[in-house]
């Protein structure tokens, strides 16, 4: 089985037991800003009545929160999905002391709206099982495409599943931004305090933004440069002092802050 034929499989159940064409291309615009080709799904076949699907999912779930993928749970979201670890096979014959570790996921469980699949072709470090390997790097990645304003999701019903704690007001202290902890997102649990809720940065400068978070006692992670955009958590969820943010970053989001009713851009003080 290939992961593109794993990730059909789960995106039949994530649809209610409908088998669906895989594409490569969701959209395709033009140099006016016209949208020239949306892709429209293309069902294959019924594989599974929707009492079926909806009972699998409700399998894989309890998979995340009490079984072998509890490494892949997320705080806010419920997550579907299912550890594989396999011998490797080379050149027809299995190879002694060689694993593939898998792990597919529906998220969110209740309703998916992404179906993830990784695949570690003999993991090297520590464990070789899936559920000490990949599902650690699909919360990983879940993570990284909830903090994402590229990913296809519909925001609107995740809010809904998931309460959101008030804004945190921004503190404007002066001094000098003491580190950055650079990309990749490193998760890290180590040192952490009472928790506390993240401020909201967007439409800050890089500098200010920081500096922001670091009073509020967070670790940073930066993730492009330019204008403060969002973060990861999310300006006003609760997150342990000492953990980590991410602070997203794009040169072209002093505009897109502005439209959603945020403050204009604002810069730290010269040194």
């Amino acid at each position: 089985v290939t992961p593109i034929q794993l990730a059909m499989a789960y995106g039949a159940l994530a649809n209610d037991g409908l088998l669906l064409q895989p594409t490569l291309i969701r959209e395709v615009w033009s140099a006016g800003g016209g949208v020239r080709y949306r892709h429209r799904p293309e069902p294959v076949r019924r594989v599974v009545s929707r009492e079926v699907a909806a009972a699998l999912r409700n399998l894989l779930r309890g998979v995340v929160e009490r079984g072998t993928g509890t490494e892949a749970a997320l705080t806010n979201f419920p997550v579907a999905a299912k550890t594989g670890t396999a011998r490797r096979v080379v050149n027809g014959r299995y190879a002694a002391g060689e694993y593939t570790a898998s792990f597919a996921a529906l998220f969110p469980a209740d309703h998916p709206q992404l179906v993830l699949v990784v695949k570690i072709d003999n993991p090297h470090r520590g464990s070789y099982f899936a559920a000490q390997t990949a599902a650690p790097v699909t919360r990983s990645m879940l993570e990284q495409a909830l903090a994402a304003r590229t990913v296809a999701l519909d925001r609107a019903r995740l809010s809904t599943a998931a309460p959101r704690t008030a804004v945190a007001p921004a503190e404007d202290d002066g001094g000098l931004v003491p580190y950055v902890v650079p990309w990749p997102y490193q998760p890290d649990s180590a040192g952490v305090g009472p928790r506390r809720a993240v401020p909201d940065v967007a439409g800050f400068g890089m500098r200010e933004a920081v500096r922001t978070l670091h009073r509020r006692g967070f670790r940073v992670a930066l993730r492009g440069w330019g204008v403060a955009e969002h973060t990861w958590p999310a300006a006003g969820d609760s997150a342990a002092a000492g953990s980590m943010v991410t602070l997203f970053a794009d040169p072209y989001a002093a505009a897109r802050v502005r439209s959603r009713g945020a403050v204009a851009p604002r810069r730290g003080p010269r040194r």
